[in-house]
């Protein structure tokens, strides 16, 4: 009874049992649940066929080997050491698990997936230089080691589901000359973001003044020329008096300078005469006389005086024109 019991075996789940029988010199797997095992002549191994998870870490408590900086150290291109932590998840082929077994052996993981990753890591790593492997490219790095540890491990049965970069770590040298550089760098770009607002600052108000500048020309052009507008509405009414008086003629001028109020006659027609004795009166007592304008002549247009009919126009002097002393 006791070697009928010894006889069977029962296999967890997810896990599978490669039995081998001594005498005949096969193998044959057994998978989870009770398997018969023949008793004295069989050698069995029990593998995990489930999602393994294997990691390099130089964190303490970390990894296969946790008492140990287990970080995979690589050069860069230029030569300089960084330090990966790294976690790969895998499983085994049960279709090939007997093969495996003949090949390499339960230890599988040191000698197969360990060795891959660290020839794979050295030689993607070493492509690059090392400000990539530390931000901008380390995705695309990644991806790339996945696809060369997959061609390298998977013709062997090993699956690998994925593998990631969990850390990325430098020299204590060189992290600090990094963090100097940062530094550095983020002090300049606050002083260009610091100069950049300045200068657009300086140019707003430049605009603004600029702007308040032409609104005060325009005012000032606007003002001029209202002020020159009233100085010519004088100006064009003396010229039109003096073009009536030259059409006059001398009978009915009043001195080398005419009569203001002949002129203001003129100038404004309609417009009744000051009598005499008045305040405006002019100092040589005469009556200014009221004009009526008579039709089209050789000479042109004439204005005579209301009290006389419209007749032939009196010839004008050929000769100079001679004005009453004062």
């Amino acid at each position: 009874m006791l070697i009928l019991a010894t006889s069977f075996r029962v296999v967890p789940v997810g896990h599978a049992l490669v039995i081998f029988n001594t005498v005949s010199k096969s193998f044959r797997l057994g998978r989870q649940g009770i398997t018969f095992v023949p008793p004295f002549i069989s050698v069995t191994q029990d593998y995990d066929l489930r999602r393994l998870e294997y990691t390099m870490s130089g964190v303490s408590g970390e990894g296969r080997k946790a008492n140990i900086d287990d970080s995979l150290w690589s050069p860069t291109q230029e030569g300089l050491q960084v330090g990966i932590d790294l976690t790969l998840w895998h499983h085994l082929d049960p279709a090939r698990l007997i093969s495996i077994h003949q090949r390499i052996g339960p230890d599988y993981e040191e000698k197969v997936i360990r060795a891959a990753v660290r020839s794979v890591i050295r030689l993607v790593i070493s492509e690059y230089p090392v400000m990539d492997v530390y931000s901008s490219k380390r995705a695309l790095i990644q991806d790339e080691i996945n696809r060369k540890t997959k061609a390298l491990v998977e013709k062997d049965g090993f699956i690998v589901n994925e593998l990631v970069l969990r850390d990325v770590r430098f020299t204590p040298e060189f992290a600090k000359a990094i963090e100097a550089k940062q530094i550095a760098q983020q002090s300049a770009e606050q002083n260009v973001r610091y100069t950049l607002e300045k200068e657009q600052k300086e140019a707003e108000r430049k605009v603004i003044e600029a702007q308040g500048r032409a609104n005060a020309i325009q005012i000032i052009n606007k003002a001029l020329a209202q002020k020159s507008q009233l100085h010519q509405v004088p100006l064009r009414r003396q010229a039109l008096a003096q073009d009536l008086g030259d059409r006059l003629g001398p009978e009915h001028d009043h001195g080398p300078e005419g009569d203001p109020r002949r002129a203001r006659q003129i100038a404004h027609p309609g417009t009744a005469t000051m009598p005499l004795g008045s305040a405006e009166a002019a100092p040589s007592a005469r009556q200014v006389p009221t004009y009526q304008a008579c039709p089209a002549s050789p000479w042109g247009p004439r204005l005579v005086r209301r009290s006389s009919p419209c007749g032939q126009p009196r010839p004008r002097p050929s000769g100079p024109v001679r004005r009453p002393s004062p």
